[in-house]
């Protein structure tokens, strides 16, 4: 049977042991592990100019084999074709939306120079036009017509 003096000092040595521990933890490193020369003012430079540096954290690169590789471009540059097919289309899409608004404009200008001008009217300082009416789910301020004639 132990004594009440040796379970004390056993729990002492434990809170001991266990403070130690937590202060040597909380010390700041002054060497660094290896035998290098840096001083720690150095290393801190070094440290925040490769931060600054980075400009792009750039992704792990895949652990493949040669097969799973070959698997991977293929896929990667079928995907980038894909995506160059849909922007092709897109642009061309663009292009005959413009040169169709630019042939309607022409023809504007031929017919009615003054219909031109008005549809040509500088607006770089409006930030919403006042004339569209904002699209709600409420009902119309006139709920009737009742003067409506075919």
């Amino acid at each position: 049977m132990l004594s009440v003096s040796c379970v004390k000092s056993n729990q002492k040595n434990i809170m001991t042991s266990w403070v130690k521990s937590l202060n040597q933890v909380r010390y700041k490193r002054t060497k660094s592990k290896g035998s290098s020369s840096i001083t720690p003012q150095t290393q801190r430079i070094i440290t925040q100019l490769s931060v600054l540096s980075a400009r792009k954290k750039q992704p792990k690169m895949l652990k493949l084999s040669k097969e799973d590789l070959i698997k991977h471009q293929t896929i990667q540059t079928a995907w980038n074709t894909y995506q160059d097919i849909l922007q092709n289309e897109r642009q061309t899409m663009l292009k005959l939306q413009y040169n169709k608004m630019d042939e309607a404009m022409t023809i504007l200008k031929d017919i009615s120079p003054k219909l031109y001008n008005q549809a040509n009217i500088d607006e770089s300082g409006k930030v919403f036009p006042m004339e569209m009416r904002v699209p709600t789910d409420y009902p119309p301020r006139k709920l009737w017509y009742y003067d409506y004639k075919k």
